[in-house]
């Protein structure tokens, strides 16, 4: 009989737990070594004659089954992604297409000369912040299965 004040920390200890206390404890304690010895041959004991059930072929058709629909629900769902690229494309393209024309374009009276050059860049920059903002946020959400 193991000293009752070691017990549960023994049966920790054979599971793979480190305990010097204890390890120090059984160089002088017979009891709790022999405790120690009777619980792993009784794990080894366990581990080669106990086999885990199998389970019913049944399981493991329905696993098999929902994992392939997952898998297609989760194809089917990365339309809205596709998407977001094809808008976050088309803000780049009028974005490109604004800095092409802008020398072009004039404000009479309303925009000081200067600023003509520099009103597209700033437009465009800030157009194409916004879309790498938005494609960033959609583009890090998970993939949710449709249900």
């Amino acid at each position: 009989m193991a000293c009752e004040r070691f017990e549960a920390r023994i049966v920790e200890y054979v599971d793979g737990a480190p305990d010097h206390v204890l390890e120090e404890h059984l160089r002088s304690c017979t009891a709790c070594r022999d405790a120690v010895d009777v619980l792993t041959a009784l794990d080894r004991s366990l581990a080669a004659n106990l086999t885990p059930p199998a389970a019913p072929p049944q399981i493991s058709r329905r696993v098999m089954r929902r994992l392939a629909e997952l898998e297609r629900a989760g194809r089917a769902n990365r339309l809205p992604q596709l998407l977001d690229l094809v808008g976050i494309a088309g803000v780049a393209a009028g974005a490109l297409w604004f800095l092409t024309r802008a020398p072009q374009l004039t404000l009479p009276g309303l925009v000081p000369a200067g600023a003509v050059t520099v009103l597209p860049w700033v437009i465009a920059g800030a157009c194409l912040s916004a879309g790498f903002l938005f494609a960033l946020a959609c583009l890090t959400q998970p993939v949710q299965p449709v249900k």
